[in-house]
Formats: structure tokens, C-alpha cells, sequence
């Protein structure tokens, strides 16, 4: 496995952004001498971190980059702050910075596949409501998506980050009660989801002891009620890297099984 830090100057952010890569690799007596060491056209999962998270919490605190060399994919893990992975301004923030800028600037980079067959989002608590806020609006780039322990009701979210940590609030949600119906609500995103394009297929997961365990259930039944393919798994755990770490290696599995 290969990890590569990136210090990427984002025009979409205006700022310069960090973001970790991990790509299975030949190392050692498995190299061959004058040989690129990467497999070519890479599978990728974009995967997501939490709310007062960074990328550096999925390196310290998973298996990741083991999980690369075992499965043979390629995993970028973006900085994104506590934003929900949002735009709050059209065509600036990290949806944007996501879909439009980070994904062809790291195909362009690296060895990994253009295909949306090959290409999967994902993320944990607030990545994980960006990862399928994501993927349900640019079904084009992605075609599967993992969401484990998934923040996926927006005003509740907006109303328990509001109370616990007022700061970290993005001001688009100060008042939660609004939310409903609005192009932050995934209810509203999924009964907008366009008729002609091929819907990505989802995988939810979450930790029996999580507060987010209810969300998942009816996030997943509601997904297939309206076609989706869209598996709910729940096994013991709570919202933490004890059960995380778990998730995102069965996570990955089911992202590179065999139809």
C-alpha cells in the first residue's frame, strides 16, 4: 500500500486542502524492477469522514489502508471540515469541490479507473449523509454507496449539533424546522432523483446501540420503496470506531462483490 498526503490548492474552496490517498501497491520481492508498481485503472472509493473528524481519524482509527492492499482499491480520503459535504453557494463548496474538482484531478494523478462502475462514495455520521446527498445528486460518477452510522435526517442532525456544539453549526441550518422539504432534506432529493438515470446502488449500515440506528432503517426502506437497491445492515456496535472499523471492511466487500 501506498499513502500519499496531498496538499491540493482548490479553486472551488479558495483555499489549499488537504487529502489523503491510499492505493494498493507491489512492494519488495513482489516488484518487478522498472515496473509501476500500481495496478492500472484502480477502483476507488471516495470515502467520508464525520462531523469533528478528519481524514486523519479514518487512517488513525481503521484498518484503511490495510483494507486497500487486501481488496485491491484505491480509497481518497478528503478534509471537509464540518460542512455536511454542502453547498451552501451554488457551484462553491464541497459538493462541488467533490464531483466537479477532487475526482478528475485525482484521476488525472493517479492510476485509478474513469468508470462509474469502478467508482464508489461513502462515509460514516456526517459522511455519510454527504456521501448519499452525493451520490443520489451525480448518479453519472457513482455507481454504489456505503453509508455507515449515516447522519441522514437533516434537522434532526441540524438540531442536535445546534445544541451540543453551537459553533459548528453551518448558518444555512440554524433553524432546523425549516429544513423539511428543502435541497438538504434527502427525503426531498431522493423524490427528485431524475427518472432517466441509472440509480447507484446503496448499502446501509449502522450499530444497534447508534442513535442514528432508527434513521437507517427508514433511509433503507424508503430508498427501495422507491427502486433503489438499498440493504440495511445491523450488527452490535455504537456510534464509534469500534464498530466502524468492522463496517467499513464488510463496507468494502460488498462494493467489489460479483453480480
Amino acid at each position: 500500500m501506498t499513502h500519499l498526503t496531498i496538499h491540493y490548492p482548490s479553486k472551488v474552496l479558495g483555499t489549499n486542502t488537504r487529502i489523503h490517498v491510499l492505493i494498493p501497491s507491489k512492494t519488495g520481492l513482489e516488484q518487478v524492477p522498472g515496473s509501476s508498481p500500481f495496478p492500472r485503472a484502480c477502483r476507488t472509493l471516495l470515502f467520508l469522514h464525520g462531523m469533528q473528524n478528519g481524514p486523519e481519524d479514518i487512517l488513525m482509527n481503521s484498518s484503511a489502508a490495510r483494507y486497500a492492499d487486501e481488496y485491491n482499491i484505491a480509497l481518497i480520503l478528503p478534509e471537509g471540515g464540518n460542512s455536511f459535504w454542502l453547498d451552501f453557494t451554488p457551484g462553491a463548496g464541497y459538493e462541488t469541490f467533490l464531483t466537479q474538482e477532487l475526482l478528475p484531478a485525482m484521476r488525472s494523478l493517479l492510476p485509478l479507473s474513469d468508470r462509474r462502475e469502478d467508482t464508489f462514495i461513502g462515509g460514516y455520521s456526517m459522511g455519510g449523509y454527504g456521501s448519499l446527498h452525493t451520490a443520489l445528486r451525480h448518479p453519472e460518477l457513482f455507481s454504489r454507496c456505503v453509508i455507515l452510522s449515516g447522519a441522514l435526517d437533516i434537522r434532526f442532525s441540524a438540531a442536535f449539533v445546534k445544541t451540543a456544539v453551537p459553533a459548528l453549526i453551518p448558518p444555512a441550518f440554524a433553524h432546523p424546522r425549516t429544513l423539511r422539504g428543502s435541497e438538504y432534506d434527502l427525503r426531498t432529493v431522493f423524490d427528485t432523483f431524475p427518472t432517466e438515470s441509472e440509480k447507484p446502488e446503496l448499502y446501509f449500515a449502522c450499530g444497534q446501540d447508534d442513535f442514528f440506528c432508527k434513521t437507517s432503517l427508514e433511509y433503507s426502506q424508503y430508498a427501495a420503496s422507491l427502486g433503489f437497491t438499498a440493504p440495511c445492515h445491523i450488527t452490535e456496535g455504537d456510534h464509534s470506531w469500534d464498530y466502524w472499523n468492522g463496517a467499513l471492511k464488510s463496507a468494502i466487500e460488498w462494493l467489489l462483490r460479483q453480480d
